[in-house]
């Protein structure tokens, strides 16, 4: 395994004020810095996370929502829009996503802007914005502004996590078809309603940490 990158931008600091720290490769590409102060250390990590869990809802009918906070979602929604994804994903934990990170798999509208600009957010993210949303969403200049790239990184792009003097590389945990394979064993099949909420879950908890619940 041999891998190499380019150094992308020096950071204020690290995870903490007193480690100093860099960003290598590509990730900027994907995440496309578009208003705000400089991405920092713990910013591109929760954006990793959130870019990960929304690709989960890519092509689906209705757009999906979510809220993240220390890399974990803290609220997912989906809805006939964004505003109503939005309105789901915050009802599920109304206090967590302050100074939260935000994406959506949709364009980012005005009437978006307009229901998150109430509540106090580190970063959103969405594939492409409104000249509208930009405008109104620009006048918060701490507020960074993202936009998503989901192609610019191969889907069979091995994940790698560094550990002390030696990196672990596996494959991609991507979304995929396991609904498509599943088989029934209660005694009881589930109805309609359960089935679409047991989907739902399956994407969702895949991105919350171990010992984890999504209700």
């Amino acid at each position: 395994f041999h891998w190499g990158g380019l150094k992308a931008i020096d950071m204020r600091y690290g995870e903490n004020p007193h480690q100093q720290a860099a960003l290598y490769g590509d990730f900027l590409r994907v995440a496309e810095p578009l208003h705000g102060k400089e991405l920092s250390y713990n910013n591109v990590v929760d954006c990793d996370a959130a870019v990960a869990l929304a690709a989960e809802f890519l092509g689906d009918a209705q757009p999906a929502v979510a809220i993240l906070k220390h890399n974990t979602p803290c609220g997912v929604g989906v809805g006939a829009d964004a505003v109503a994804a939005w309105k789901a994903a915050y009802a599920t934990d109304p206090e967590s996503p302050f100074g939260g990170i935000v994406i959506c798999t949709a364009p980012w509208t005005l009437a978006l802007a307009e229901a998150v600009d109430e509540l106090f957010t580190e970063v959103l993210i969405a594939p492409a914005f409104e000249p509208a949303a930009l405008e109104r969403l620009r006048k918060k200049k701490n507020r960074r502004l993202v936009r998503w790239h989901p192609t610019a990184v191969p889907a069979d792009a091995p994940m790698v996590r560094g550990v002390r003097g030696g990196l672990l590389v596996q494959d991609a945990d991507a979304p995929g078809a396991e609904f498509a394979a599943a088989t029934v064993v209660t005694t009881r099949p589930p109805t309609a309603a359960e089935t679409a909420a047991l989907r739902f879950a399956w994407r969702v908890v895949k991105h919350v940490k171990s010992n984890a619940v999504v209700f």
